[in-house]
């Protein structure tokens, strides 16, 4: 009986670790406003959002709108986002970005990564 319950009590565990590593897997690195003008002052095309999985620590290109500013809104204490002037991540890197600071492409941006 007493195993019985041991062993109920640890499979009532297994479910509640796997969503908090998937939870912690998945928290959101950084937060930017993409927008098409510089000064970060108009043009707004949308929100984009870095996660943590291995698909947003790659190279990413921006695609379909040119970006000339870029608004940092939430960036994690322990990460770094680089952005280039070329799609191949290689380019005009401008690093160190910090959280409610603008970025200006020259002349636009064409990518980004992020690394923690």
């Amino acid at each position: 009986m007493r195993a019985s319950l041991v062993a109920v009590a640890l499979a009532a565990l297994v479910p509640t670790s796997v969503a908090l590593a998937a939870r912690r897997q998945n928290q959101v690195l950084g937060e930017f406003r993409l927008h098409t003008v510089k000064n970060c002052s108009a043009g707004t095309t949308g929100t984009l959002m870095a996660f943590d999985d291995p698909w947003h620590r790659e190279c990413q290109r921006f695609t379909g709108i040119p970006i000339q500013s870029l608004f940092v809104t939430r960036l994690s204490a322990h990460c770094t986002l680089y952005l280039y002037t070329d799609e191949d991540c290689t380019m005009g890197e401008q690093e160190d970005a910090k959280e409610y600071e603008c970025y200006h492409g020259a002349p636009f941006w064409r990518s980004w990564k992020i690394a923690c």
